[in-house]
């Protein structure tokens, strides 16, 4: 009965193919950041269009494990703010981008949100919607669309939220970085989880691998 009202309408028949999609969804992004690791040789980047996301460190080990949800689906803890349904991420403009690494984290949104920074970098996996505009849903895709709320042309929702499989690399901010005993903690968790999510300082080094 439960893989019929909540599996079946996602197209999986049973638990133990939703329990294969959910090793398959860790090993590709194990993979993925194991390779973004190698390739950036130590020191990461942030692009246009990709997303940062500021939460406070307490609530890590909680997001890594059931990813990054509209604060509707909270349980008893649920709210709801100016854009319901979704979890607010700051976008990395073309002129941020062009400041580097640190720039682009100093001007976004996300910083005042916590002292860490979930990065989810843009792989083409989000299909951009506007209120104004008809657009067909892709089931493939995640739902991204600006919500002109306060952070003019960075401030995005993605609809429902976002697992955290999406996440690319965790930024620690300088507050974060001064306290080792959290720092092992968030280090824990990643490798509790399953699979590798690298930690950069607010400059892009690496310094968990």
């Amino acid at each position: 009965r439960i893989a019929e009202m909540f599996l079946r309408p996602l197209g999986v028949r049973n638990l133990e193919e939703a329990l294969e999609r959910m090793r398959e969804a860790k090993q590709i992004a194990h993979d993925r950041n194991m390779e973004s690791v190698r390739a950036e040789q130590g020191t990461l980047t942030l692009r246009q269009g990709d997303l940062l996301k500021g939460v406070l460190s307490q609530y890590a080990g909680t997001i890594l494990q059931n990813g990054s949800v509209a604060k509707e689906f909270l349980g008893a803890a649920a709210t709801s703010d100016q854009t319901p349904f979704d979890t607010d991420v700051s976008m990395v403009t073309e002129e941020d981008a062009a400041r580097g690494f640190s720039g682009a984290v100093n001007s976004s949104m996300a910083t005042g949100y916590g002292d860490l920074i979930f990065a989810v970098k843009d792989r083409g996996q989000f299909q951009h919607t506007e209120t104004r505009e008809k657009t067909k849903y892709d089931a493939e895709r995640i739902e991204l669309f600006p919500t002109g709320a306060g952070g003019g042309d960075r401030h995005y929702g993605i609809r429902t939220g976002f697992a955290s499989t999406e996440i690319d690399f965790l930024i620690a901010q300088q507050s974060f970085l001064s306290n080792q005993r959290s720092l092992e903690k968030v280090y824990y968790e990643i490798a509790q989880n399953g699979w590798y999510i690298p930690v950069c300082d607010a400059n892009g080094a690496i310094i968990f691998t």
